[in-house]
């Protein structure tokens, strides 16, 4: 199993400190870890912050803060690029307009 979590907006090379227990268990686990530059992201730098994210890795799970879903649907695409495909798609959450925003929705 394979994760992208935030990386700690201080150290780029660690993963945020408020997601290193999640990542430190996922690696016990026998897990992948890839970093996602958050803040590149919300600023509309969908390459660069995805550039530490390893290509080919596959489904991922996304671990971190909160993003807006059109910036969700931009980093869908961004990981699609380099063969990583997010386990959540865009098309399962939640607009932002919605009080849920960010919640899966999950198909019927």
């Amino acid at each position: 199993m394979s994760f992208v979590f935030c990386a700690d907006p201080l150290t780029p090379g660690r993963v945020d400190p408020h997601f290193a227990g999640q990542a430190r268990a996922a690696r016990e686990a026998g897990g992948t870890v890839a970093l996602l530059d958050h803040d590149a992201l919300l600023a509309g730098d969908v390459a660069g912050a995805v550039r530490r994210v390893p290509r080919d890795l596959g489904e991922v799970w996304y671990r971190g803060w909160m993003i807006p879903t059109g910036r969700y649907a931009e980093l869908a695409g961004a990981l699609a690029a380099r063969g990583v495909i997010l386990r959540v798609s865009p098309r399962h959450t939640v607009p932002r307009t919605s009080c849920l925003a960010g919640t899966p929705r999950w198909p019927r």
